[in-house]
């Protein structure tokens, strides 16, 4: 039942948008400049079909959090991306041959390894490329494993201590440690939310070999990774992040209403040890920070940054790490740190 449902909205997508997509670029158009109508009906479902589904869903008190309505949205965002001219279209992305993947340990099976590769290739790689011109300076390895325990091996022998590393086996869909990513499959429940977990990751990998990772406080660390890795996921499936964004925004401010929001200064104890998942906090602040005052003067804080790296590692004070940063924010945005955590705060109740 749910197939043939997918199959006649399929149909009526293309219907809706495909025909009269082909019938405007014929006016349009020479002959040789139409659009492929397989492409138009992928850009139509993310853009125009799939706000109009979920606009219907609203009316009809529909939740969207529905198990089986959002395993049939996905289901036919994976249906599009089979369609034959989107999958012609997608093989033109492109490969940096410094990213390997490989595998943890003997049941990660060759064809999943390639299918990581691929991932990387496709959604990763294009969502860094519009923030850096050249994200990675140096090879870069992500190691995949199928099993707890040699995912816990990985991490001790990477010299996490024994107690964290059986936390973070539990817990963690990724780590980064400089130039190596390590992925535990099994923690991972989705194509798309793979394509996050890597794109989150290798975000920090990034980060590093351009050489303000010292010079970024946790929340816009953590922050960027998230949003990086939406941004990616986004190209997957536009739903699914929409879903996972209402969520986070609902999370965080009901911690705030709850009184349990940490300052976006906390120490990494401090994170540890909170009730809530502090990244979502950290993901907000950073989308809010570039809504308020654009992306221009977003890039332009982080190339600041960069520019002045090894005058802040030669300068930097001891007694307060990010002292340099926070300047250089209050610099670009015209406003201090404290005063733009005050107003993000407040628009948390909006």
């Amino acid at each position: 039942m749910k197939r043939l449902l997918t199959f006649f909205l399929l149909l009526g997508l293309i219907a809706y948008i495909g025909f009269p997509a082909i019938e405007r670029n014929s006016l349009n158009h020479p002959v040789s400049e139409k659009k492929n109508p397989f492409v138009g009906i992928q850009q139509a479902w993310n853009n125009q079909f799939l706000p109009g589904i979920q606009q219907l869903a609203s009316q009809l008190q529909i939740p969207l959090q529905n198990l089986q309505f959002s395993q049939l949205m996905q289901q036919i965002s994976q249906d599009v991306q089979m369609l034959p001219g989107v999958q012609n279209a997608n093989q033109n992305v492109p490969v940096d041959q410094r990213l390997q993947v490989k595998a943890g340990d003997s049941n990660v099976s060759v064809r999943t390894v390639a299918d990581v590769q691929k991932e990387i290739n496709q959604y990763s790689i294009p969502t860094l490329e519009k923030s850096v011109t050249n994200p990675f300076q140096t090879n870069v390895e992500i190691v995949l494993f199928s099993q707890p325990a040699t995912y816990r091996h990985a991490l001790i022998s990477a010299g996490v201590d024994v107690k964290n590393a059986h936390l973070m086996m539990q817990e963690t869909g990724g780590v980064a440690f400089g130039n190596t990513v390590f992925i535990p499959l099994y923690q991972t429940n989705s194509q798309v939310e793979m394509v996050n977990i890597l794109t989150h990751e290798l975000t920090h990998v990034s980060i590093q070999q351009l050489g303000i990772a010292n010079q970024l406080p946790i929340w816009l660390n953590e922050g960027l990774a998230w949003q990086e890795g939406f941004n990616a996921e986004q190209l997957a499936d536009p739903f699914e992040v929409r879903m996972q964004q209402k969520e986070i925004a609902q999370s965080i401010r009901t911690a705030y209403q709850e009184n349990r929001l940490l300052p976006l200064s906390a120490d990494e104890q401090d994170i540890l040890h909170a009730n809530y998942n502090v990244e979502y906090q950290d993901y907000l602040a950073v989308t809010y920070l570039e809504q308020r005052f654009g992306s221009a003067k977003f890039d332009q804080f982080l190339n600041r940054l960069h520019q002045s790296k090894w005058e802040a590692l030669l300068h930097s004070d001891p007694t307060n790490s990010y002292k340099q940063t926070y300047q250089t924010f209050e610099s670009v945005f015209g406003v201090s740190f404290q005063m733009f955590e005050k107003d993000f705060l407040q628009n948390l109740t909006k």
